[in-house]
């Protein structure tokens, strides 16, 4: 197993332009250096697609999930009237219930939505709560999402009020969800983490989730005149019954290739998958480049940092990796999303716990995944009539 290669010139240049003492340069070059991971094996996937749901009214243009039954039949939210929608699958609206409001049973957002037990849950982020439903959409509660004030002596979460912000329910009273300090913290960042919490605001175990900071925050500062690009990004996501939750850590690493690496955990935290899988793709614009160059510059400026003259970029690795979204079913399958080739297509990768490496699918390029398992995936996309449509894909090695 080698060793991805890293941008020998980029260092060179830095320590050619700059003063850099050798124990900085030693930490830029971990910074770049990309992990080490074995070839990932790829196997390419194949589909089958079938229209489930059509909606000429524009219903479906802005949802984000649906939530397939055991029955067999799926609950779509309606954000045009703020109601679920019971469709069979074979295309058939059955019923429909909820509407726009503050008042029981009633939402201003339909952000998202899962399975509870043998009911189902919809997430209102404006109102910051969670509606339940039993399984004939009877209205069982309504919670209200939490919020605590941790002290500095508790080590689990950071001191100050902290929202507790819910992702997945395992049932009416806990949650896998984000805390998140609602003030930042000294240095200006603000570290979410994932935990397992209930609506009393008990937090039990947190990991804390890799995020982007400002590049003037964590981004590797060599120097008052030279700032290096070096901003790791995050996506995570949760299974639609809260027994999963995955992230993924992405980040851009040589002229050639980058990297991302991958995290599948249950309920209680313990790590069931990883993988790390490395990224061929085109190298960044020359437009894009300035953009980050004169981003960079500004933010050096709005921070008042202490420079003998106006901050310059160091070149960055020329390559870009772009996660887009992540999704985790509920045995622990991870769907990632990535950028395609040209404007045809989006590019995703599917992981299975236990299994090294990926398979490589390819949907049309306005395809919008809502829900997603192992050999079954169902999103929107926009037909040849402009019309919304809910598609199913059945995937096959």
């Amino acid at each position: 197993m080698a060793c991805a290669p890293y941008n020998t010139n980029l260092l060179t240049r830095l320590a050619a332009s700059t003063f850099i003492c050798p124990s900085t340069l030693g930490f830029l070059t971990m910074c770049l250096l990309a992990p080490c991971a074995a070839v990932a094996q790829v196997v390419t996937l194949k589909a089958t697609a079938r229209v489930i749901a059509t909606s000429e009214d524009g219903a479906f243009d802005a949802a984000r999930w649906v939530q397939p039954l055991p029955d067999g039949s799926l609950i779509i939210p309606n954000s045009s009237e703020m109601a679920l929608e019971l469709w069979s699958r074979a295309g058939t609206r059955i019923t429909r219930w909820g509407r726009k409001g503050a008042g029981p049973g009633e939402f201003r957002t339909l952000r998202e939505g899962g399975t509870a037990g043998e009911g189902i849950w919809v997430a209102d982020a404006a109102q910051q709560r969670t509606t339940f439903y039993g399984p004939s959409g009877v209205l069982r509660a309504t919670v209200r999402w939490p919020a605590i004030v941790r002290h500095a002596t508790e080590s689990v979460s950071p001191a100050g009020r902290v929202a507790l912000s819910p992702r997945a329910w395992l049932d009416t009273n806990e949650f896998l969800g984000l805390a998140i300090p609602v003030a930042a913290g000294t240095d200006g960042t603000t570290i979410i983490r994932l935990a397992r919490a209930s609506v009393q605001g008990g937090i039990g175990k947190e990991h804390v989730l890799p995020t982007q900071p400002a590049p003037t925050g964590r981004c590797a500062q060599v120097s008052p005149r030279v700032v290096v690009l070096r901003c790791p990004l995050a996506r995570h996501a949760f299974s639609t019954d809260g027994g999963r939750f995955a992230w993924v850590t992405q980040s851009a690493m040589d002229d050639a290739r980058g990297w991302y690496r991958l995290e599948v955990r249950d309920a209680q935290g313990s790590l069931l998958h990883t993988d790390s899988v490395a990224v061929t793709r085109r190298m960044i614009s020359a437009a894009e480049r300035d953009r980050l160059t004169r981003s960079v510059a500004t933010a050096v400026r709005r921070a008042g940092v202490a420079r003998i003259a106006e901050p310059t970029v160091a070149e960055p690795p020329r390559f870009s990796l772009s996660v887009d979204e992540v999704w985790v079913a509920t045995d622990g399958t991870t769907w990632i999303q990535l950028p395609g080739k040209g404007d045809t297509e989006v590019a995703f990768h599917r992981h299975v716990v236990g299994r090294r490496g990926f398979g490589r699918w390819t949907a049309p390029t306005d395809f919008v995944v809502l829900w997603a398992e192992s050999t079954s995936v169902i999103g929107r996309h926009v037909n040849e009539a402009g019309v919304t449509v809910l598609v199913e894909y059945t995937i096959v090695p």
